[in-house]
């Protein structure tokens, strides 16, 4: 387990587009991809998540990034 903390300002608004996190040797970035319709009023995105570690590796997961209630 690794505290990460957002490296983009705009506080907890900036995270709505996506979002890049670091830590103790770890970079984690969030890319939004095209959006779902959820039918409410949050937003869902599809979205890549990059987690590259300060050696070089690297791993990449595809997920959804929703944002709202």
């Amino acid at each position: 387990m690794e505290m990460l903390a957002g490296t983009a300002e705009g506080g907890f608004g900036a995270m709505e587009k996506g979002a890049v996190f670091g830590g103790k040797g770890l970079t984690v970035r969030i890319t939004r991809l095209a959006r779902l319709d959820t039918g409410n009023e949050s937003t869902a995105h599809r979205a890549s998540l990059v987690a590259q570690r300060s050696d070089g590796a690297e791993r990449r997961f595809e997920g959804v990034w929703n944002c709202g209630p």
